[in-house]
Formats: C-alpha cells, structure tokens, sequence
C-alpha cells in the first residue's frame, strides 16, 4: 500500500436535545419591543399532543419539513408510519394556530406543520412550537428533514437523507444511505452512515464516525473543531486544512501519526476517493475507530 504525505506547517511522527436554540430565536423579534414591560417572560404552558397513522401501502419515501420544531425520526418495526406532535404555546389560539399537515405525492409522504400567524400577535411573545416524532417502517426511504430553528434526531433509517436546519443540532446515526446535513448555528453529529457527500454547520462543531465513503465528501465548519473517526485500512485522498488551530492525525494503521497548523494531505492506496476536511476557526483531530 502506498501512502503520500504532504505537509505545510509543521509535521512531527508518533506524537501525542435538550435545550433547543429555537426559544433564542422565536424570542428575539420580540426582544426590544418586550424587554420592558416583560411580555417575554410568559412559557408556553398551554400543551396539547397530537397524532397521525398513515399506512404504507402505496408509499415509497418520506419527507419532513417544519419552521419551529425539534425533529426526532426513527426506525420501528410496523407497517405504519406513526407521528406525535406535542404543541406547546402561551394561550389556546396560539396553539390553535399550527397543526400538523400531512400530503402525498407521487409515493412520497410530506409532514409539515401549517401555521395561521394572525391568530398570533407576531414578535410580541413567543411563537408556537410543534415538535415531531416520526416512526417509520425500516423499508421506507427517509429523504429530507429540515426546519428553520429546532434540533434534528434521525436514527436507523434507510435512503439517501438530507438534513438541514438554520439554528439547531442536526444528529444522523445509523443511516443506511448517502447523508447530507447543514446547519448554520449548532452542532453536527453523523455516526456509521453508508457513506457521506456534504456535511456543513457555520458555528458548531462536527463529529463524524465513518466505516467508509464511496465518493467525493467534505467536512466543514466555519467556525468550530471538526472531530472524524475513520476506519483503520483507508483508500482516498484525505485533505485537511484549518485557518486558525491545529491538526492531529493519530491511531490510524494506514497513516503515520501526524500533526500540523494549516494543512496536510495524505494519499493512501490509489486515493481515487477525496476527503476534505476544513475548518476557519477551530482544530481537527483525525483518530482510528476504536
């Protein structure tokens, strides 16, 4: 096997859910305006549960879309796909105000949330929320998740996933397909996908534990460390880089323990498969699965 390495900087052998960002959010248009007068001091106590079952038959894919909601969406053994919604708003026309929405089109069930923003007095306290959880049969592809401000769970799950949310931790594990997840504020976990294209979050930092990838990927952080987890017996082009902090390679059987401040690349077998990892703001460590 051949392995290539390249350093700029420094480069040295055998060394060393549930505080959701989204009350942040719903609460800032508010902020000048309530401040005061303490009208952003009210909880959303009014709570309700809600539920849908729909049946597969006629189903190939599932989609997920909402605008203030914390996601969860995991496998289960049933023909069915079961969702719960739990509301939660200051008064009772605000929870009148959103309710779970469900449509199929050409063999792809969307769920979303609908809103009715003038039963609200937008900005003047916190908006409604609806938080999902989504149980799908184990053959039926998951495609799409994102909200604009919520955590995103997704577990055991087969398809090719996209994953996006503006303000939120977005966590992928287990997923049988080709993950692809973004956020701009918040953390990013993806555990044993099949493989990846596209992992990104603004600030937050990554984690990513990978058995293999079969394309071109990249890990990327704006401002935040990148921690990747990758098989002992590589064969890829792997290219990390970071702005400001520092890079460490160590416990991978087919690269040499190394270390740098700007970039390395490291060519293993025919390196046919590229692997970026940057970062702007924050350090990168490279380790073996364990």
């Amino acid at each position: 096997m051949t392995v290539a390495i390249m350093a700029a900087g420094d480069v040295r052998h055998h060394m060393t859910r549930q505080a959701s960002r989204r009350s942040v959010l719903a609460g800032a248009a508010g902020g000048v305006l309530c401040g005061v007068a303490g009208c952003l001091s009210r909880s959303r106590d009014v709570e309700r549960t809600v539920t849908k079952t729909h049946t597969t038959e006629e189903l190939r894919a599932v989609t997920i879309s909402t605008t203030l909601s914390d996601i969860d969406v995991h496998s289960a053994p049933t023909d069915a796909i079961d969702i719960e919604g739990q509301k939660a708003a200051v008064s009772r026309d605000d929870l009148e105000s959103i309710g779970l929405s469900t449509t199929i089109d050409d063999g792809v069930l969307d769920i979303s949330v609908d809103r009715d923003d003038a039963r609200t007095v937008f900005g003047l306290r916190p908006d409604p929320v609806l938080d999902l959880s989504v149980a799908v049969p184990d053959r039926l592809e998951v495609r799409r998740i994102e909200s604009r401000a919520g955590d995103l769970d997704v577990n055991d799950v087969v398809g090719n996933l996209q994953v996006t949310s503006e303000t939120g931790a977005v966590s992928a594990t287990a997923v049988e397909g080709i993950v692809s997840a973004a956020t701009e504020t918040g953390d990013l976990v993806v555990e044993d996908p099949a493989s990846i294209d596209r992992l990104v979050t603004d600030t937050g930092d990554v984690d990513v534990a990978l058995s293999g990838i079969d394309d071109d990927a990249t890990i990327e952080s704006s401002t935040g460390s990148i921690d990747l987890r990758v098989p002992d017996e590589l064969d890829l082009t792997l290219e990390i880089t970071t702005e400001t902090g520092e890079i460490t390679v160590t416990d991978v059987e087919d690269l040499p323990e190394m270390a740098g401040d700007s970039l390395i690349e490291a060519v293993v077998g025919d390196g046919a498969t590229r692997l970026e990892v940057s970062t702007e703001t924050g350090d990168v460590t490279v380790t073996g699965r364990e």
